[in-house]
Parts: C-alpha cells; sequence; structure tokens
C-alpha cells in the first residue's frame, strides 16, 4: 500500500533541465513600451504540486507586481 508522502515527487526525479534554479522574481513591468520596476505590492505564487520533503509546505515558484485596473492599463 502506498502512503501519502510516495504520490508526491522527491525533487531529484525532476529532470534538471525543468528544476527552478531559483525563485522568479518577476519585478518589471511594460507602459508605453518602457520597461519600469514595480514598487508596489507583489503576490507570491506557489506550485500546485508539493514535493516529498520534510517540511510539508507548497513550493514557492516566485512573485509578480500585483497590479490593479488602473496600473494594468
Amino acid at each position: 500500500m502506498k502512503t501519502l508522502a510516495s504520490v508526491f515527487p522527491d525533487i531529484t526525479t525532476i529532470p534538471e533541465k525543468y528544476r527552478l534554479t531559483g525563485p522568479v522574481e518577476q519585478s518589471e513591468y511594460l507602459i508605453n513600451g518602457e520597461i519600469l520596476e514595480w514598487k508596489g505590492s507583489f503576490q507570491d505564487v506557489y506550485s500546485p504540486v508539493y514535493l516529498n520533503n520534510d517540511d510539508s509546505k507548497p513550493n514557492y515558484i516566485g512573485r509578480y507586481p500585483l497590479m490593479d485596473k488602473e496600473e494594468s492599463l
């Protein structure tokens, strides 16, 4: 019988070319053809796929600017 931990992949089973080397920190945005640095709030992004590790926390992928309607237009 499989245990719950056995259904989650171990980081070593993910092919190296698909593993993130670190979080993806998106801090720039494009307005009128100009790339600007975002100074506001950010949204953290976590993978929906849990890894088999000791802390049982979601896998942090990175973050992106948390813009509202006016800022994104």
